[in-house]
C-alpha cells in the first residue's frame, strides 16, 4: 500500500466544482465568455508558434498575414471544407467573421469551436485564403516533485458505464468488475457514469419499481460491499449527464447520496485529481466521438484517435467542441469555469465508444477503457500500474497499462 494524498484540482480562480447554478445565462455574458476564450487561446498559440503580429479577419491583405478566431460553420449542417468560417475576437476584429478558403492548405484538422491562428492572404477583405493553420495551445506538463510524489507501486482500475447490458438491470458486468476489485485490491478505482443510463430500455419504458434515486442508492450499497474485502481501496465515482437520477447539464456536478461510505468519493464531470503531484484528468463525456462526428481534416495523416485526443490537449479543454450535440446541454458559465485544464494532466482518461486504446499524446498518457458493457454483452476496463521512485521524471517511463475484457 502506498501513501496517497488525493485532492481535486481547483480551476484558475482557485474554485473547486462543488455547486452548480445553471440556467441563468445572459447573452452578453455568453458572448463575453467566448470572446475571452478566443483571445486567451490565440495568445497561447501565437506564443508557441513565435507569431508576433495578428490582424483583423476582415483586413485586406495582399501579403501574408496572421489572423485568429474560432472555427464556425456558415450553414446549419455539418462542417464542410467549403463552409468554414472564422470568427474573430472583439479586440482585433470586432467579432466579425470571414469565410476560409482551404484549397491551398496542405494540412488541416478543424472542428466547430476550435480556436486557431491561420496565415494567408485576404485580397478583397471578403475571403481569407489560408496557407497554414496553427492550433497548438497546449499547456506544459508539470514536473514531478520527488519530494511529494508517492514512492512505490500504485495500482489503478478505470471503468466506464453503462454497467449493465441493454435488456436488463441485473448489472452482471458490474458484479464481475467488483469481484476483480475484491480479488486484486487496487489502491484506487475510478468509475465514470452513467450508472443508470437515461437511454436504457427499462428507464424509457417506465417499468422500474423504485425511483431512480433509490435505485442508485441501492447500487451504491452493492459497490460499497467491496470495501469490506478491500478496505484500502478508494473508489472515485465520476458524474454523468446521461444518468436518469442526476442533473442533465454539462459540466455535471458530483452525485449526492444519503448513503455515506468512507472510501467512496463523488467527483464532478470533468475533474482533475492530484495524486501527490501526479495529475489525472477524468471525464465521462465522449468528447472523442463528438469531435469525430464534426471534424474535417486533410493531409493530417497519422493516427486518428491520437489526433482527436490531441485536440483536447491543444485546446486546453475537456470539451472544446461548440456547439455541442442536442443531447448535451452545456452551461457556458460552468464550462468556462470548470471544463478547462489548469495544467496538462500526466494521465488523461477519455472514455469513448471508440475501440479501447492506450496512447502517449503530447507527453500525456491518454487512456480510453471503452465501456464496461456493449449492448447485450460485456465490455472492457483498464488496469494501470504506476511505479515511482526518487529518479522518476517522466510518467511514460513509469506506467504499465492493459485493457481487460469482462
Amino acid at each position: 500500500m502506498v501513501n496517497l494524498n488525493i485532492e481535486q484540482v481547483p480551476n484558475h480562480d482557485g474554485d473547486v466544482f462543488s455547486k452548480a447554478m445553471f440556467g441563468f445565462e445572459l447573452l452578453h455574458e455568453k458572448a463575453s465568455i467566448f470572446d475571452n476564450h478566443i483571445s486567451y487561446l490565440s495568445q497561447c498559440i501565437t506564443k508557441k508558434a513565435a507569431i508576433t503580429e495578428i490582424t483583423s479577419v476582415r483586413n485586406k491583405a495582399q501579403n501574408e498575414v496572421f489572423v485568429c478566431g474560432r472555427v464556425d460553420c456558415d450553414a446549419d449542417a455539418r462542417l464542410q471544407p467549403k463552409c468554414v468560417m472564422l470568427q474573430g475576437c472583439w479586440q482585433r476584429s470586432l467579432s466579425q467573421n470571414v469565410p476560409l478558403d482551404l484549397d491551398r492548405t496542405k494540412q488541416y484538422s478543424l472542428f466547430p469551436g476550435q480556436v486557431v491562428v491561420v496565415s494567408g492572404t485576404n485580397p478583397r477583405g471578403e475571403k481569407f485564403i489560408v496557407q497554414e493553420v496553427y492550433s497548438d495551445a497546449s499547456l506544459p506538463i508539470p514536473e514531478l516533485d520527488n519530494t511529494k510524489i508517492f514512492k512505490g507501486a500504485m495500482s489503478l482500475v478505470v471503468a466506464s458505464g453503462p454497467y449493465t447490458i441493454s435488456d436488463n438491470l441485473s448489472y452482471e458486468p458490474l458484479k464481475d468488475l467488483l469481484s476483480y476489485i475484491a480479488k486484486h485490491k487496487p489502491d484506487v478505482v475510478i468509475m465514470t457514469g452513467p450508472f443508470l443510463d437515461s437511454d436504457h430500455q427499462s428507464v424509457q419504458s417506465n417499468k422500474m419499481t423504485d425511483t431512480f434515486k433509490i435505485f442508485f442508492d441501492k447500487l451504491l450499497d452493492s459497490i460499497a460491499e467491496v470495501i469490506n474485502l478491500s478496505p484500502w481501496t478508494r473508489i472515485y465515482i465520476t458524474a454523468s449527464s446521461k444518468d436518469a437520477f442526476h442533473l442533465n447539464i454539462y459540466p455535471t456536478p458530483a452525485y449526492n447520496s444519503r448513503r455515506k461510505h468512507p472510501n467512496i468519493h463523488f467527483i464532478p464531470d470533468p475533474c482533475t485529481l492530484n495524486f501527490n503531484g501526479l495529475l489525472i484528468g477524468i471525464t465521462s463525456t465522449d468528447i472523442l466521438m463528438h469531435i469525430s462526428q464534426e471534424e474535417i481534416s486533410y493531409g493530417a495523416g497519422g493516427d486518428k484517435l491520437s489526433r482527436l485526443a490531441g485536440h483536447v490537449l491543444n485546446q486546453q479543454s475537456y470539451y472544446p467542441l461548440w456547439p455541442p450535440p442536442a443531447n448535451l446541454p452545456v452551461d457556458t458559465t460552468l464550462w468556462a469555469a470548470h471544463a478547462h485544464f489548469s495544467h496538462t494532466p500526466h494521465l488523461l482518461i477519455l472514455p469513448s465508444n471508440f475501440r479501447y486504446f492506450i496512447k502517449e499524446v503530447k507527453g500525456s498518457v491518454v487512456i480510453n477503457p471503452e465501456r464496461l458493457t456493449k449492448g447485450i454483452g460485456g465490455g472492457t476496463f483498464a488496469r494501470i500500474q504506476l511505479k515511482m521512485d526518487e529518479d522518476t521524471t517522466q510518467i511514460t517511463k513509469s506506467i504499465a497499462a492493459q485493457i481487460i475484457r469482462i
